[in-house]
């Protein structure tokens, strides 16, 4: 027995536009809607490479800006220059942390919802 990969990350957000907004338009996740099965509560899925990623919850008031036990979500990446001046565009404050002993270089942010982002991209350092 062994797990794989890590299948997909739900998330609840009372500001749906903007978290779908802030995954699709500044990440560059795709909105999966279509392949979300029916449910009774509204929501939608985002695609990273056509595979459901990201379950978003529509819910109508906001559960908090603690995030609970889960620090952070974490994404491998590339394109660290194209992130940065999409990131500056829409005015998402980052910090860049750089690792050449690893050939790592990090991006931390924050989705509209207050969830900590850190995006790892290799190999352009």
């Amino acid at each position: 027995m062994k797990l794989n990969s890590l299948d997909h990350f739900n998330i609840s957000t009372a500001c749906p536009e903007d978290t779908v907004k802030f995954y699709c338009e500044i990440l560059g996740m795709e909105d999966g809607a279509r392949l979300r099965p029916p449910s009774q509560s509204p929501g939608t899925w985002l695609l990273l490479n056509d595979q459901p990623a990201l379950h978003i919850n529509f819910v109508s008031e906001s559960l908090g800006d603690v995030t609970g036990p889960i620090d952070h979500l974490a994404f491998d990446a590339s394109g660290v220059e194209q992130f940065e001046q999409r990131l500056n565009e829409h005015g998402v404050l980052y910090n860049k942390v750089e690792r050449p002993a690893v050939g790592l270089i990090q991006l931390f942010l924050r989705d509209p919802n207050g969830i900590k982002l850190e995006l790892n991209i290799r190999g352009e350092i």
